[in-house]
């Protein structure tokens, strides 16, 4: 009986990972090739930065990359407990959580139809289209253009929140699951762009 169960698994989860494979790897070639711009804007309601009061500059810009459960900008996996204690114990820091580790376009599934769909329907989904860019982001094959990608997203995120590139201020990546793999990938192409040094 296990192993029947096992096989109709396998055939049933085996579609669901060819099909998320594909997808990885076309939201990063629309990239590469310029058919889509990364969004740069955010919803009205997401500030680009919180903590330190933006008129004046910040001791240290800190990145948070969420683990492969990030969604939307506003997700985090403790509901954003650590960003808010971040900011409560360290005021002087400027924090941005809105950065979209697992798309190379910046754009959140929460929003897209076929993916509002799924999460109602098949929420495991989710969880794998991000398991999946994380591959993307660890693959040689791929991993310089998919450092490429999400640099550029936190250099431009970054900006808008008030970076000035070649300030010489410290920029912190603060990463949960999978969000430390892409980080390491991020960081040259954020000194490529800002000569920001990160941590």
């Amino acid at each position: 009986m296990s192993d029947h169960l096992l096989l109709v698994t396998l055939l049933a989860i085996g579609p669901i990972l060819l099909t998320e494979g594909l997808l990885a790897r076309y939201e990063l070639m629309l990239y590469t090739i310029g058919r889509r711009a990364p969004a740069a804007t955010l919803p009205s309601e997401v500030p680009y930065a919180r903590g330190a009061d933006p008129e004046r500059p910040p001791d240290a810009y800190v990145v948070y990359l969420d683990g492969i459960g990030k969604r939307r900008f506003t997700d985090t996996r403790d509901g954003g407990q650590l960003v808010k204690a971040l900011i409560a114990d360290a005021p002087e820091l400027r924090v941005l959580g809105q950065i979209q580790p697992y798309s190379p376009l910046a754009a959140p599934l929460m929003g897209r139809p076929v993916w509002d769909w799924l999460r109602r329907h098949a929420g495991i989904t989710l969880f794998l289209h991000n398991v999946m860019q994380t591959f993307m982001a660890a693959d040689r094959r791929y991993r310089p253009l998919y450092n490429r990608a999400v640099g550029s997203q936190i250099a431009d995120q970054l900006q808008l929140a008030g970076y000035e590139p070649t300030s010489g201020m410290p920029v912190v990546l603060l990463c949960y699951s999978g969000g430390a793999q892409v980080a390491t990938g991020a960081v040259e192409e954020l000194f490529h762009q800002l000569r920001a040094h990160c941590g």
